[in-house]
């Protein structure tokens, strides 16, 4: 501490009191008090200057004493070019075999083309820092493809959660067992049925009720995928330990929904058999009625008939 003190004495009261002494010897103008202090600061201000100034020139000098030669030349922009336009393999090896990545990028960063920085580091492998320079260029779904492909798909699925790309952020969930945030993503992109599925893998049996509820009551798809929800949803109803954790509500919305998409499906049997489970009797009947006729139909096919008479007497 004393020798820290000593250097700031020396240098403040010393130092630069010289500059001060030879302007008061050669022009007569002497100095004090506060306009003494100012002027130290600004002889201070620019001594700091000079000193960055003189750094800065070393350390650009040193770096170009010690610098490779660039390895972006021509041959390797004819290669990003084709590899931007259509994939080509060739460009793309040419790319990743550049022993010095980070060298070929150097002009591409200094020119600001942030596209082909993330190409060049893709078509290396680097699937992280091309994700970093997509993002750079705005293309933010983009790097979370990138992402993905470098393993970083929960990273990768906030990024789309962001950009309103709610099914993949979802599917991406999922695959990393984050079923809960899956299904919440979902839910974000009104994917109510891929929700509910999401929901009964993380175990919350209730809110896959729900989501299936909602899906069936305001379904934005055609019969076939409504029928393939009502069987997911059915075998859910069927396991014994998500039937337990539903409320009998749940589960007493759920039944008549799934009964009119099966009676659609032309599966009568089991459409009418939910149906009496829930006491509505009359509708059940109606059903099966139905299926009696859809019976009769498949037996007797159309231009036939199910009685015989006898010829008249002649």
């Amino acid at each position: 501490m004393g020798i820290i003190r000593w250097v700031i004495d020396v240098y403040w009261k010393w130092l630069l009191e010289i500059p001060l002494l030879l302007l008061a010897q050669f022009t007569g103008i002497e100095l004090m008090g506060l306009w003494a202090i100012l002027a130290k600061v600004v002889l201070s201000l620019i001594l700091l200057y000079i000193v960055y100034s003189v750094m800065h020139r070393v350390r650009r000098s040193v770096r170009k004493m010690f610098a490779t030669e660039a390895l972006y030349d021509k041959a390797d922009a004819a290669a990003l070019a084709a590899y931007r336009q259509g994939g080509d393999e060739a460009a793309a090896k040419v790319i990743a075999s550049v022993a010095d990545v980070e060298a070929a990028v150097a002009p591409m960063k200094k020119a600001k083309d942030y596209n082909a920085v993330a190409e060049a580091y893709a078509a290396a492998g680097r699937h992280k820092e091309a994700a970093k320079w997509l993002r750079k260029a705005g293309k933010r779904r983009e790097a979370a493809m990138a992402l993905a492909r470098a393993g970083a798909t929960v990273k990768a699925a906030k990024l789309l959660l962001k950009e309103g790309d709610f099914e993949t952020a979802g599917r991406f969930f999922s695959e990393k067992g984050k079923h809960v945030r899956a299904a919440k993503a979902y839910a974000s992109g009104l994917k109510l049925a891929l929700a509910a599925e999401a929901y009964g893998r993380a175990g919350k049996y209730g809110e896959a009720a729900d989501a299936y509820t909602e899906y069936f009551a305001n379904v934005r798809e055609d019969m076939e995928h409504q029928v393939a929800a009502a069987e997911k949803c059915y075998a859910l109803l069927e396991n014994e330990t998500a039937r337990a954790e539903m409320t009998p509500e749940q589960h007493k919305n759920l039944i008549p929904a799934l009964a009119a998409r099966f009676e659609q499906a032309k599966r009568y049997d089991l459409a009418a058999s939910m149906l009496r489970e829930t006491g509505d009797l009359a509708k059940a009947g109606e059903v099966r009625i139905a299926f009696s006729t859809s019976t009769l139909h498949l037996s007797f096919p159309s231009g036939s008939s199910a009685v015989t008479t006898e010829p008249a007497a002649a």
